[in-house]
């Protein structure tokens, strides 16, 4: 009777112990399950923004990234589609908002100003990106003297009149004091018109000033292209003008 009782609480006591087993996997099981749904609803809250940054109009994918686009758990690439899919999104979303800030559809965020400038300021990188950094600055009024001297330095440091003519155009108004010699010596030599038309254009910030406005006359006068010509007359109207409601 004993060794009955004896086996009877050993029993119990093994019953007890696996019941605990079973509710610690439960319990894991049901965080798990609660993990992958929330996984699952930022995966679908990013696609549905991505959508709405292209333009595409269609609904988000509902479970395309959850179910890995019909991946099944035996493709060894399952898991790791599975697991990272919210930070391939992540990444798609965030370069989609930074096109959109440097195209400017949307605001640039405190994080696309520090990225912007770092652009500005980083030697590696040539005229194109520098080109979207600085777009994205002009419209936050984020040229202060320093993003301009960088920018005086991406200017020369490439050839393409194209990437030249938008780098002037983006300057137009600044008055960094460094910048007046760069746009003089650009009329003065630069062989493609249109940037030297632009250079012109960028002087107003620089106006009135006397000596600009002589170069602008001799430009007016003497330039073999007839746009930049009229460049020159335009400039020296609108100011005549200003001076008069002065």
């Amino acid at each position: 009777m004993k060794e009955r009782s004896i086996v009877m609480l050993s029993l119990s006591a093994l019953l007890c112990s696996l019941l605990a087993v079973g509710l610690s996997v439960y319990d894991r099981f049901m965080v798990a399950e609660a993990g992958d749904a929330a996984h699952l609803e930022r995966i679908e809250e990013l696609e549905r923004e991505l959508a709405y940054l292209q333009g595409s109009g269609y609904p988000a994918r509902t479970g395309s990234y959850g179910d890995s686009n019909g991946r099944s758990e035996a493709d060894p690439l399952y898991s790791k589609y599975h697991d990272n899919s919210a930070g391939y999104l992540e990444s798609d979303v965030e370069e989609m908002r930074w096109t959109m800030a440097v195209r400017g559809f949307m605001p640039a965020t405190p994080d696309h100003i520090d990225r912007a400038r770092r652009s500005i300021f980083d030697e590696s990188l040539d005229a194109e990106p520098k080109l979207a950094a600085l777009r994205v600055l002009r419209r936050a009024e984020g040229l202060d003297d320093d993003v301009v001297r960088a920018t005086i330095t991406a200017f020369h440091a490439t050839d393409d009149p194209r990437v030249q003519e938008d780098i002037l155009e983006l300057l137009d108004g600044v008055t960094t004091p460094e910048l007046a010699p760069t746009l003089l010596k650009v009329t003065a030599e630069h062989l493609n018109y249109r940037v030297r038309r632009q250079a012109l254009d960028a002087m107003s910030g620089f106006l009135p000033d006397p000596e600009l406005e002589d170069w602008l006359r001799y430009v007016e006068k003497n330039d073999g292209s007839r746009r930049v010509r009229e460049e020159a007359s335009r400039t020296l109207r609108h100011l005549a003008e200003r001076e008069r409601k002065e």
